[in-house]
């Protein structure tokens, strides 16, 4: 099996992170929220799986709005109270499956692809912008996975096949299917392609077309100080540019609340087979 590391693309958005005309182009469609709308938001992460939350007053306003959400998900990086601040660390950014701690790009992944159920929502609070780049970018995997049903077979079997991937943090081990079925017949994605996830050589061709493919469906997105970004992390691939700066985003990944059913529905999907 292979480490699948996209060098080449990120030394070309590095460049465009440090250039602001890169932020006159970007747009994005998700929905902005101030944190007392708890009704509308959680409909929009129902239908839509991705929403902003503006004018939080700091740190505990933060980790009360997330429990509103579900249950907040300890994992080996985060502390007591659940945050794990992504920032610069010199220590961990060189280390394998480390690489949100460094100053580079991020390519599309879902957080904790090792896990056989993973937390249904990753929340990113905006403690400190970058100095310069630092843009979150989003592919809904929803609309992905429905364009390659339909447009490329092989990267759609690729998704679906129970054996051509293993994910492997040195803590868990996944090998099975990138797209899966959840218990109410719905859908949801995992992927990673950092020093932690690894393919056949042979392979490696289709993850590089999965990429190419998800870029067509990016938003890109810079979020503001006190904005937080919540993401259903069973459909919404994530990931930044480069930046320049003391960048600070307070994660929390979450459960899910009752009030919340996992995984998204493919349109127009007739099949999916396993190669």
């Amino acid at each position: 099996m292979t480490r699948y590391i996209d060098t080449y693309w990120n030394s070309i958005i590095y460049a465009k992170s440090c250039n602001e005309q890169h932020r006159v182009e970007m747009s994005h469609q998700i929905g902005v929220f101030l944190s007392d709308a708890t009704e509308a938001i959680q409909k929009t992460l129902q239908t839509e799986g991705a929403c902003i939350i503006s004018s939080i007053s700091g740190e505990d306003q933060y980790i009360s709005f997330c429990r509103i959400l579900g249950e907040i998900y300890a994992h080996r990086d985060s502390a007591s109270n659940g945050i794990t601040p992504v920032s610069h660390n010199q220590k961990q950014e060189k280390m394998p499956g480390f690489s949100g701690f460094s100053q580079d790009s991020l390519e599309f992944h879902t957080d904790r692809s090792t896990v056989e159920t993973p937390p249904a929502f990753v929340a990113l609070y905006s403690a400190s912008p970058a100095l310069a780049g630092g843009y979150s970018r989003l592919v809904d995997g929803a609309k992905l996975c429905s364009f390659l049903s339909k447009q490329d077979p092989d990267a759609f079997a690729f998704l679906t096949s129970s054996h051509r991937c293993i994910y492997d943090d040195s803590q868990f081990i996944y090998r099975g299917p990138l797209l899966y079925s959840t218990l109410n017949g719905k859908y949801g994605i995992r992927f990673r392609c950092d020093g932690n996830g690894y393919y056949s050589f042979n392979d490696l061709p289709i993850v590089a077309r999965i990429i190419n493919c998800a870029r067509k469906f990016e938003h890109s997105l810079v979020l503001e100080k006190d904005q937080a970004l919540i993401i259903n992390n069973e459909r919404w691939l994530h990931g930044r540019t480069a930046f320049q700066g003391d960048r600070s985003l307070l994660r929390i990944l979450l459960k899910p609340g009752s009030w919340f059913s996992r995984g998204f529905e493919i349109e127009n999907l007739n099949f999916i087979e396993a190669a």
